[in-house]
C-alpha cells in the first residue's frame, strides 16, 4: 500500500494543517496577552488577603516618623546601586572601542538603566534607549546590536546567582507561599541555571556557534567581569530593599530576605508586567507577611524601596536623558529601519517604538503623576520633625492655606495632563504655572523638598519642549479622553478613600474652620471640598474652552 495520500486528500490536508497551526498561534498570542493580567490578578488577590487587616493609622505613624537623614542615606545607597548598573556600559564601550568618553557614556547609561528598572520588558526597554543614544552618536548598527545584545544577556546573571543561593536555603526550609513547595524551588532552579548557561553560550564552543553566532565570542575575562557587575547590581538591590524595610521597622533574617527577594524578582520577571509592578511587591508582602512581620511595616518598606530604587532614579534619568525620551521623528525612522535590517536587534523594535510613542505622551503621564504626588502628600501629613520646624517659623494660617492650595494645584495638574499629552499650547502654559506654584506650596506646607524637586524638574523638562506645544485643542470624544477621565476619577476617589480611612472615625466635617498643627481631620475636610469645587470648575473650563469647529460658509 502506498504511504502517500491521494492528491485530493493531500490537497484537503494542507489547508487543515495550516488552519490548525494558525489556531495554535492565535491561542499562544492570546495567552501571551492575558498572562501578565492573570499573574497580576493572582498576586493582587493573595496580597489583598494578606492586607485585609491593615491598620492605616499604624502605616501613617511609620511614614510620619521617618527622618531626613535616613531617607537621604537610603537614596544615596540606591544611587550607588544604579551606578553599578552603568558598569555594563563602561565595560562594553571600551571592549567595542566606541570611543565615547566615560562621562558621555554615563549620560545615556543612567536613563537606560533606570528605564529598564521601571518598565522592565526583560531589559529591552533599556537596550532601546542605548540604541537611540548610540545611533545619535553615529555608531554603526552592527556595533550597537552587539553592545545591546551582550548587555541584555548579562543582566539576569546576577539574579541567577541570588536564585542559586536562595534555592539552597529553600531546600532546607519551607517557603511561605500558598503554593506547592516544588513550584518556588523550580522557579529558583530555572533562573539559577542561567549563570552557567550564560558563560557557556557566550564562549567559543558549539553552543555559541549554534545559538549566538551573530555575537562575537566573549573572552573568559570579559564574561567574568560581566558576571561580577550583574552580581553586584542584584546584591546592591537586595541591600537597598533590606535598608528600606529596616527604616520601616522590619528586619528579617538575611536568609529570609534573600529567599523573599529572589522569589519576588523571578515572579516579577516571569509575569511580564512592566517593572514587575504589583507582582514583585505583592510577592514580598505575601512572603514576609506569612513570616510574621507586621503588614504595615512590610508595605511601608516595599513602598520606600520602590520610590528610592525605581522612581527617584528614573526621574533623574528623565532629566538627564530628556533628548532621548523626546527624540525627533527622523531619528526614530532611521533607528527602526536599522533595527529591522539586523536580525539580532529586530527584537528591540518594540521598545524603540514604545519610546517613540512615549515621546508624545510621556510628559502628560508625568504631569498626571505630579498631581497624584500633591494629593497623596496632602492626605498624609508631613514628617514630624519637619512639621515642628515649620510651625516654629510660619503662622498656622499660612501653613494651612498652602496645604489647601497644594490640593488645588494637584487637581489642576491632573486636569491639564490630557492637554499636555495632546500638545496643547494653553495647557502647557497653565501647567508650568501650576508646577511652579505646587513646588512653592510643597515647601511652605511641609518642607517637602522631594516633591518640590520633582515638580521643578518636570517644569524644566517641559520648558525644553516648548516648541512641541503648538495645538489649540484636542478631541473631546475619544478613547484616550475616556481613559483619562477614568484615571482622573480614580485619583480623586482614591484621595477621598485614603482620607476617609485615616480620619473617618473623627468628626472632621463638623469643624471645617478649626486650624491647628495636629488638626488633620478638618484639614482633610477642607481639601475634599476644594477638590470638588476645583474639579468641577476645571472640567467645565476644559469643556467650554475647546475652540468650536469653523463652519465653511457657501459662496454667495
Amino acid at each position: 500500500m502506498s504511504a502517500h495520500l491521494p492528491p485530493s486528500q493531500a490537497d484537503d490536508a494542507l489547508p487543515l494543517a495550516i488552519e490548525l497551526h494558525a489556531g495554535r498561534r492565535r491561542w499562544l498570542q492570546a495567552l501571551r496577552t492575558l498572562w501578565p493580567f492573570l499573574a497580576l490578578a493572582l498576586v493582587s488577590w493573595l496580597g489583598w488577603r494578606e492586607l485585609s487587616g491593615l491598620d492605616l493609622h499604624a502605616l501613617h505613624n511609620i511614614t510620619r516618623n521617618l527622618n531626613d537623614v535616613n531617607l537621604i542615606g537610603l537614596e544615596l545607597l540606591a544611587v550607588l546601586a544604579v551606578l553599578v548598573m552603568c558598569g555594563y556600559d563602561l565595560l562594553l564601550s571600551r571592549w567595542l572601542a566606541i570611543g565615547l568618553p566615560g562621562r558621555q557614556v554615563l549620560r545615556y547609561a543612567w536613563p537606560a538603566c533606570t528605564l529598564a528598572n521601571l518598565l522592565g520588558l526583560s531589559g529591552m526597554a533599556g537596550s532601546g534607549v542605548r540604541y537611540l543614544a548610540l545611533s545619535r552618536e553615529g555608531v554603526s548598527g552592527r556595533t550597537i546590536a552587539v553592545y545591546a545584545g551582550v548587555q541584555l544577556l548579562a543582566v539576569p546573571v546576577g539574579l541567577g546567582g541570588l536564585c542559586a543561593a536562595a534555592l539552597v536555603i529553600a531546600m532546607r526550609q519551607a517557603t511561605t507561599l500558598p503554593l506547592p513547595q516544588s513550584l518556588p524551588q523550580l522557579a529558583l532552579a530555572a533562573f539559577a541555571v542561567y549563570v552557567p548557561a550564560f558563560y557557556l553560550f557566550t564562549g567559543s564552543g558549539t553552543l555559541h556557534r549554534r545559538f549566538f553566532h551573530e555575537l562575537p565570542t566573549l573572552t573568559a575575562g570579559l564574561r567574568l567581569k560581566l558576571i561580577a557587575i550583574s552580581c553586584a547590581e542584584w546584591a546592591l538591590a537586595l541591600v537597598v530593599l533590606g535598608a528600606a524595610l529596616a527604616l520601616a521597622g522590619v528586619r528579617p533574617d538575611p536568609e529570609e530576605l534573600l529567599v523573599a527577594y529572589a522569589l519576588a524578582a523571578t515572579a516579577g520577571i516571569a509575569s511580564q508586567v512592566p517593572g514587575g509592578l504589583g507582582v514583585m511587591d505583592g510577592t514580598l508582602l505575601v512572603i514576609l507577611g506569612r513570616l510574621g512581620y507586621a503588614q504595615e511595616g512590610v508595605l511601608a518598606g516595599v513602598l520606600l524601596f520602590r520610590l528610592s530604587y525605581y522612581l527617584v532614579p528614573a526621574l533623574l534619568g528623565l532629566a538627564i536623558g530628556a533628548r532621548l525620551f523626546v527624540p525627533d521623528e527622523n531619528l526614530l525612522v532611521r533607528v527602526l529601519r536599522r533595527a529591522e535590517a539586523h536580525p539580532l536587534f529586530g527584537v528591540l523594535r518594540l521598545p524603540v517604538e514604545l519610546i517613540g510613542a512615549l515621546s508624545v505622551r510621556l510628559l502628560g503621564y508625568l504631569t498626571f503623576l505630579a498631581g497624584v504626588v500633591l494629593l497623596v502628600s496632602a492626605a498624609y501629613p508631613t514628617l514630624s520633625e519637619r512639621s515642628a520646624l515649620l510651625h516654629d517659623y510660619l503662622p498656622h494660617t499660612v501653613v494651612e492655606g498652602s496645604h489647601l492650595l497644594s490640593v488645588v494645584a494637584g487637581v489642576i495638574l491632573l486636569s491639564l495632563s490630557r492637554g499636555i499629552a495632546g500638545e496643547v499650547r494653553r495647557a502647557y502654559q497653565l501647567t508650568l504655572l501650576a508646577l511652579l506654584a505646587g513646588a512653592l506650596l510643597s515647601l511652605v506646607k511641609g518642607l517637602d523638598y522631594e516633591e518640590a524637586i520633582y515638580l521643578l524638574a518636570l517644569a524644566a523638562l517641559l520648558g525644553t519642549r516648548r516648541e512641541r506645544f503648538d495645538r489649540h485643542a484636542y478631541p473631546l470624544l475619544s478613547r484616550r479622553n475616556v481613559l483619562w477621565l477614568m484615571a482622573l476619577a480614580g485619583a480623586l476617589g482614591g484621595y477621598a478613600w485614603l482620607g476617609a480611612a485615616l480620619y473617618g472615625d473623627e468628626a472632621w466635617a463638623v469643624s471645617l474652620l478649626h486650624v491647628a498643627p495636629g488638626a488633620h481631620a478638618p484639614r482633610f475636610a477642607r481639601s475634599l471640598l476644594a477638590i470638588m469645587v476645583t474639579s468641577i470648575g476645571m472640567l467645565g473650563w476644559l469643556a467650554f474652552s475647546m475652540p468650536k469647529p469653523r463652519l465653511l460658509r457657501p459662496d454667495a
